[in-house]
């Protein structure tokens, strides 16, 4: 089996790629295509990262990373957002979301970077164990 990781900007993504994103969200969060790609438009940036985890070609993992900020100490810092964590139907529970948040952790630290994982209130302990 081979597997792999890309990191991919926004403006350099195909269609075929965004398709392939909203296909494996779409296991997770049960929206028409259409309305998957106006929430793509509307919350992405071209300057937004993409991290595609894949099995021999298969797509099993996805996030993505954002510009955000967060005010400390009276100080608006600016850092990575990552979110959207989704791994495939069949494939959860075998590490891939911990693989794909390591890449992620090698990415920004090699880029400097700052990054904190943004999710809902109810998920923050299965981030955090």
């Amino acid at each position: 089996m081979k597997y792999g990781i890309e990191i991919i900007r926004t403006n350099d993504l195909t269609e075929d790629k965004i398709l392939s994103l909203i296909k494996l969200k779409n296991e997770h969060w049960k929206y028409p295509q259409e309305e998957h790609m106006r929430w793509f438009k509307e919350n992405i940036n071209e300057n937004d990262f993409h991290v595609f985890l894949k099995k021999n070609d298969m797509l099993i993992g996805y996030l993505d990373i954002v510009d955000t900020s967060f005010e400390i100490n009276d100080k608006v810092v600016g850092i990575k957002g990552i979110g959207n964590v989704c791994v495939k139907k069949g494939h959860e529970g075998l590490g891939a979301g911990s693989f794909l948040l390591s890449a992620v952790r090698f990415f920004l630290k090699e880029r400097n970077e700052i990054g904190a994982v943004l999710c809902k209130d109810e998920l923050v302990d299965f981030y955090t164990s």
